[in-house]
């Protein structure tokens, strides 16, 4: 279970998804963009592989991936194969990963085994992943894995979530950057989890939980992450 909240500044911007989603650039060694070429990601848990072509600008894009480690390959005749294992992509994620290919067969391979650390930065929302090994070591009161939503910048508790995950109510008393609850969108596993006044509708014991993906969002920001 991957539980995903969403702290929306100044609107609530509906239908947020926590699957995640690669884009990139595919150049050559001179710079110039190669169009037509075969891009895959492979998921590296399940062996699931999603396939996906560059465009007119050397663009490609892979949306609604299921979270996990993901080998990215590229191929085009005249060009060498490229690989790069060991792509972590967690819940709420967009990351932008390029590409460069060098002339060659695509018998010979590059693999990408060495570079600094993927960084997610084609949206506009700030936040906190906590997996289960983390978050399983954080003293929560009354076993409320909501005392994690305060680790999300500029969020504080209006009252604290006791009498544990049941008190729906009071695991929802937050306020962001000085705003009213009722901007908040609560997702489990990508569906709904919203109640009423801005309230969750459930909060799972941690044990069932994989994953927490905190963010804060605008507006703006939030509508583009929606329309993908």
């Amino acid at each position: 279970m991957k539980w995903y909240v969403l702290f929306l500044l100044p609107f609530l911007a509906l239908g947020q998804d926590p699957r995640g989603g690669i884009v990139g650039q595919v150049t050559d060694s001179t710079g110039g963009v190669v169009p037509g070429v075969t891009v895959r990601l492979t998921h590296q848990q399940t062996n699931v592989a999603t396939t996906v072509r560059t465009n007119n600008q050397g663009n490609y894009e892979a949306l609604y991936l299921l979270t996990g480690a993901y080998a990215l390959s590229a191929e085009m005749r005249g060009f060498r194969a490229w690989t790069q294992p060991g792509i972590e992509l967690r819940i709420g994620d967009r990351l932008r990963i390029d590409i460069q290919l060098q002339v060659g067969e695509v018998t010979e391979t590059i693999e990408v085994t060495t570079q600094a650390p993927v960084l997610e930065s084609t949206t506009g929302s700030i936040g906190q992943v906590i997996d289960s090994r983390q978050f399983a070591s954080m003293p929560m009161r009354s076993g409320s894995i909501a005392w994690l939503y305060s680790m999300a910048p500029a969020t504080v508790w209006t009252d604290r979530p006791y009498d544990g995950p049941w008190n729906i109510d009071q695991s929802s008393n937050l306020s962001v950057a000085g705003a009213r609850r009722g901007g908040i969108d609560f997702n489990v596993d990508g569906v709904s989890n919203n109640s009423y006044d801005g309230a969750t509708a459930y909060v799972p014991p941690p044990d069932m939980v994989q994953e927490v993906r905190i963010d804060i969002a605008s507006y703006d920001a939030a509508v583009g992450h929606t329309s993908g």
